[in-house]
C-alpha cells in the first residue's frame, strides 16, 4: 500500500486551478504517477460561479485533454471528467452525460433550501458557512449538519456519477465550532448511512488529501473514523489530491498510505474507467 500512482481529483487555470493541463501532466509522469484524472468544476446554472469552467468554455476543455491523451498515451494513461455540484432543481452530475466524461465527480459545495431560492455555501470561507448557518439553521450546528447528509445521501441516490468527492467536507466547520458533535451517537448514524448507501450505489468514495496540505485539518476527507466505517461497509474507497497547483499531483500520499496501512483498510482500489 506504499505506492499509489493515480489521482484522479485535479483542476487546472479552466476552473480555479493555477496552471493550465499540460503543467499538470509534466508533473504527474515526473512523479511517477500511471493514471491522471482532470476533473475541472462543471458550470452551475443559475449561479455565479468564480470557480467554475464558463460553460462556453467546455467543449474546449474536453478536445485540449482528450489532445494530450493521444500526446502522452506511451507514457501516462490520462481521463478527462468532470466534478459536478448536486444541488437540487439546479444541477446533478448526469446533465453532464452529454459531454461523454470519462468519470465524474458528484461534491456538495452549496445546500439548497427546500422551498427556498436561497444557498448556504459549504466550501466559500468559515464566515459565509457562519453567517448562512445562523440566517437558515438558527446557528445550530446539529441542524446543517443533518442537512447537509441528507444531501450528501440524496446526490447518492441521484446517481449519474462514479465517485464520491469529499464527503465530509462540512467537517472542519464542525471542529470549529463543536468538535464534540463528531463523537455523537447521531453523527456516527448518519455517517453510517452514508456508507449504507455509498454500497448499495456501487459508486467510489475518494480519501481526499486536499484539506491536510491546506493546513486545515490534520485528516483526509473522510475522516479515519469515517474511512473505518466506510471500510466496515465494503464500500470502495480510492485516493485522491484534489490538487489545484501542479506541485500537488500526489500531496500527503506518504502519510495518508501508511495511516490506511496500520488501519488495515481492506477496501482501497483503484478507479477502473470502462
Amino acid at each position: 500500500m506504499r505506492n499509489y500512482p493515480f489521482n484522479l481529483h485535479s483542476h487546472t487555470n479552466f476552473s480555479d486551478g493555477s496552471n493550465p493541463p499540460d503543467d499538470y501532466i509534466k508533473a504527474a509522469i515526473k512523479t511517477g504517477l500511471e493514471i491522471y484524472g482532470f476533473s475541472d468544476h462543471a458550470p452551475i446554472p443559475k449561479i455565479k460561479c468564480n470557480w467554475c469552467i464558463k460553460k462556453d468554455m467546455l467543449k474546449d476543455y474536453f478536445r485540449q485533454i482528450r489532445k494530450i491523451q493521444k500526446e502522452n498515451k506511451h507514457k501516462i494513461k490520462i481521463l478527462v471528467g468532470l466534478e459536478v455540484d448536486y444541488i437540487p432543481e439546479i444541477i446533478k452530475p448526469s446533465d453532464f452525460h452529454v459531454y461523454k466524461p470519462d468519470y465524474i465527480i458528484g461534491s456538495v459545495h452549496f445546500l439548497k433550501l427546500k422551498d427556498k431560492n436561497s444557498l448556504v455555501e459549504i466550501d466559500s470561507g468559515f464566515k459565509k458557512f457562519e453567517d448562512g448557518m445562523k440566517k437558515h439553521f438558527n446557528g445550530n450546528i446539529e441542524q446543517i449538519t443533518k442537512y447537509y447528509y441528507s444531501q450528501i445521501i440524496d446526490l447518492i441516490k441521484s446517481g449519474g456519477f462514479q465517485i464520491l468527492g469529499h464527503v465530509d467536507k462540512i467537517r472542519v466547520w464542525i471542529e470549529r465550532i463543536n468538535p464534540e458533535v463528531l463523537k455523537s451517537d447521531w453523527y456516527n448514524e448518519l455517517i453510517k448511512e452514508v456508507a449504507e448507501e455509498s454500497f448499495k450505489s456501487g459508486i467510489y468514495v475518494e480519501i481526499n488529501t486536499r484539506g491536510m496540505y491546506k493546513g486545515v485539518t490534520n485528516e483526509p476527507y473522510p475522516s479515519w473514523d469515517f474511512i473505518k466505517i466506510l471500510d466496515s461497509y465494503n464500500v470502495k474507497m480510492i485516493l485522491n489530491a484534489d490538487t489545484h497547483r501542479p506541485d500537488g499531483v500526489d500531496s500527503y500520499y506518504g502519510v495518508t498510505l501508511l495511516k490506511l496501512e496500520i488501519m488495515d483498510v481492506k477496501n482501497l482500489v483503484v478507479y477502473i474507467h470502462k
